[in-house]
């Protein structure tokens, strides 16, 4: 390890006593509910994709069983929309797409973690086609890509 790295430690410890004097506890008077609805309808939904995209290869992708799982999940999340726009505190704020940097940030941050799991899925799939590397070693190869 290079020594000179370890001069970043006191700079660290300066901020966190900074953060601890500088920044107050904020305790709200008023608690929060949890947005139940919002909850049951978004994780439904969420896992009615996940096993629609789970088991359309064993099933078909153009099975009624795949499309209707497929239907599930998309009208749960409709209906997950108009819960959040009606409820008091939503799961979700959905006015923060009306802020255009917010909507451009998000879509720089899908883009980029788009291009970053496809980048590690490739570079698997090279490994283990192209160069015949156990699913070990092209593991243990891509741990520096996620540091």
């Amino acid at each position: 390890m290079a020594f000179h790295v370890l001069r970043v430690v006191p700079i660290g410890i300066v901020g966190l006593v900074t953060g601890i004097l500088i920044l107050k506890d904020d305790k709200s008077s008023e608690k929060t509910k949890t947005d139940w609805l919002g909850v049951l309808t978004y994780g439904t939904g969420l896992t009615a994709l996940l096993i629609a995209l789970s088991v359309a290869q064993t099933w078909g992708w153009i099975s009624e069983k795949t499309f209707g799982l497929f239907a599930v999940a998309l009208f749960l999340w409709i209906i997950f929309i108009f819960i959040e726009k009606k409820v008091k505190h939503p799961l979700f704020h959905l006015g923060l797409f009306a802020y255009r940097e917010y909507s451009i940030g998000l879509g720089i941050t899908m883009s980029y973690c788009i291009g970053y799991f496809a980048v590690t899925i490739l570079l698997t799939l090279y490994m283990q086609a192209a160069l015949h590397l156990s699913p070990l070693e092209s593991g243990l190869l891509l741990i520096p890509l996620k540091a």
